[in-house]
């Protein structure tokens, strides 16, 4: 057992992908099982637990997985995102962004904090792609 879990990182994929290939919360024992590796044999939650476990054994990695839904400018191709892209280069168009879906997933974010911070937890937040911007 590696005691109490003093750090989270909550760690947001990004467009297409899901939090399934990394477990919710991983502990550095279950990083080394290979339960835990997704079809490709790979597992980046676990590969980055491993790497960082060492240096911070309290820390937990949380990945959160995005609601599937119709993303627009791929013709409604249905994926996992955290909000729909309407247009391409919308990000230079307030406009054209899905302020709802971005809305959503900033009240998801800001509740997994919160859960975590009540529990005497310090967060960072992380991610790629839909799971970061600017």
């Amino acid at each position: 057992m590696y005691g109490r879990r003093e750090l989270s990182l909550l760690f947001m994929h990004g467009l297409g992908d899901s939090g399934e290939s990394s477990p919710p919360r991983l502990s550095p024992a279950d990083a080394a099982d290979d339960a835990f590796s997704d079809r490709t044999g790979t597992n980046w939650a676990a590969m980055l637990q491993r790497q960082l476990a060492p240096a911070l054994p309290s820390l937990q990695i949380i990945a959160p997985h995005a609601p599937v839904g119709s993303l627009t400018v791929a013709r409604g191709q249905r994926m996992p995102m955290w909000f729909d892209i309407l247009v391409e280069g919308s990000r230079e168009r307030p406009d054209m962004q899905d302020r709802d879906g971005m809305e959503q997933t900033r009240l998801m974010v800001e509740s997994i904090i919160k859960c975590e911070t009540e529990q005497g937890r310090k967060c960072v937040l992380a991610g790629f792609s839909q799971g970061w911007s600017r």
